[in-house]
Formats: C-alpha cells, sequence, structure tokens
C-alpha cells in the first residue's frame, strides 16, 4: 500500500500518567473529507501505539466494513452493542451468550501497549473475522486505517456531553489505574488537552463537520437515552437493513436497556 501519510511524535512529560504518552500526528494529505487542516492535528497516545500506528493505518479494510467510533466513555459499549444487532438481523440468542469483543473487536488495543500483544492480538482476530466486520475505535480521524477513508467504510459516531464524559472518564482511568490523581488535576489535564485521546473537542468536531457525508452516520449519547428507537431505525437505513416491525423493536430495547447492558 502507498503511504497517503506522514507521521511524528513528541513525548508529553506527564507525571500522572503510568506508561509513556505521546502526541501524535498524522497528516493524511487530504485523504480526509474535511475542511480543516489535519497536517498538524494531533492525539494523546500511549508511546507504544505512536511507534506502531503504521500498523493501524496499514489495516487492511473491506467494502462492507462498519466502524463505531467514539471518545472513551461516551456509549461505545452501548452503541456496538446497537450496531450490531441491525447488522445480524436483531439475533438476541448470540448477542445475549456471546462476548462483545469477540463479536466487535477493539481495533487499536495491542497496539496500546506492549503486553496487550500476547493477552489479545485483536489485528490478527479481525483479520480472521466473517464480514460484515464491526470494529471498535476511540481513534480521532487522522489516526483511523487509510482503507476506511479510501473505500469509504461506514462509520457511527457517539458524541457525549463533556462534563459526562469528563466525570466517566475519570473515574474509569483512575478504575484501571492508568491515572492516579484527584479529580481536580484530572481536569487541568482534561482542559489543557492533556489527558488520553485527547483533544476532547477537536475529536468529535471532525466528525461532526462530517456528519452529511454518506458513510457518516453522527448521533449522540444523550439522543440514543432519549430516544433509542429512532436511533435504531436510523441505524437501519443507514446499514442497509430493512426496520424490523414493533415486537423486534419492543424487544431491542429490552435488550439494550441499561439494566441488561450491564451484564455485557
Amino acid at each position: 500500500m502507498d503511504n497517503m501519510y506522514s507521521t511524528s511524535y513528541t513525548l508529553l512529560e506527564e507525571t500522572h500518567l503510568q506508561f509513556p504518552f505521546a502526541s501524535l500526528c498524522v497528516d493524511r494529505k487530504d485523504l480526509v473529507p474535511i475542511k480543516r487542516d489535519l497536517s498538524k492535528r494531533h492525539l494523546n497516545v500511549p508511546e507504544y501505539f505512536a511507534k506502531n500506528v503504521d500498523r493501524i493505518l496499514n489495516f487492511e479494510g473491506r467494502d462492507d466494513d462498519t466502524y463505531v467510533v467514539t471518545q472513551p466513555k461516551c456509549g461505545t459499549t452501548w452503541m456496538l452493542e446497537t450496531a450490531w444487532l441491525v447488522l445480524n438481523d436483531f439475533d438476541f440468542e448470540k448477542g445475549s451468550t456471546t462476548i462483545l469483543q469477540d463479536r466487535a473487536p477493539y481495533l487499536e488495543f495491542n497496539t496500546n501497549n506492549k503486553r496487550f500483544e500476547s493477552k489479545m492480538n485483536t489485528l490478527n482476530i479481525l483479520k480472521e473475522l466473517k464480514s460484515p466486520r464491526l470494529i471498535k475505535s476511540h481513534l480521532s480521524a487522522s489516526v483511523l486505517p487509510t482503507d476506511l477513508w479510501k473505500k469509504k467504510s461506514k462509520v457511527i459516531y457517539v458524541a457525549r456531553n463533556v462534563k459526562d464524559a469528563f466525570v466517566s472518564a475519570y473515574h474509569f482511568w483512575t478504575g484501571i489505574g492508568v491515572i492516579s490523581i484527584s479529580i481536580e488535576e484530572y481536569a487541568e489535564m482534561f482542559l489543557n488537552d492533556r489527558s488520553i485521546l485527547h483533544p476532547f473537542w477537536e475529536h468529535s468536531l471532525e466528525f461532526y463537520e462530517m456528519r452529511n457525508e454518506p458513510n457518516i452516520y453522527f448521533t449522540s449519547y444523550e439522543r440514543m437515552s432519549k430516544d433509542l428507537r429512532t436511533v435504531i431505525k436510523d441505524l437501519c437505513v443507514f446499514l442497509g437493513k430493512p426496520i424490523p416491525d414493533e415486537i423486534i423493536l419492543d424487544e431491542a430495547e429490552r435488550h439494550l436497556s441499561f439494566e441488561s447492558m450491564k451484564s455485557k
């Protein structure tokens, strides 16, 4: 594959993070359908990811791939389960008896940390996964695979109110030991674009600007909370699937309820 990008990164001098992070820049050379200049757009990622970013950028895509892209703690799992149901003709039994990460692998998981390579090689899992593939990612537009933009793979993007995303992300990162700081210190990191997978606003605004592209579906955590049924119907249209009858939609809402999703 001819490289349609150039990459560079600088290490972040952030003592609160439990392993080295870097500010990564990928110049897409106008491949991404967006007006803003991405040549200097950066994303805060683990240093190990920055060193191995070519593996993501050169990930071999398929014409029928669908990506669910969000920032962390912005409804990722909820939307993955919703999109998987639509793509798989509302197979509630399989959706209830198989692990979501097996049905919708996390694209960049094993490139985030060296120790993840032996734990779960998601790139290899994705190569073996039958089409149509549903792929999870937290990456910004400029860092997503080149094939996604060349093949115009479908992308479902979920945004979330910044205040709720901030609180949820803080508890998540501290819970898994990536950071060990007060919420006030994390707020300073967050507001100064030093947190993980930031800048926050740029991540969402890129996809908001592309919301009218035929391969982009932009929605929000709040809209899913308020009117999930309409989001399901929208996804059916977006993914080329028939809108099911009301009985199946009722079952889908039960399957996707907070009580049910807690066990996934």
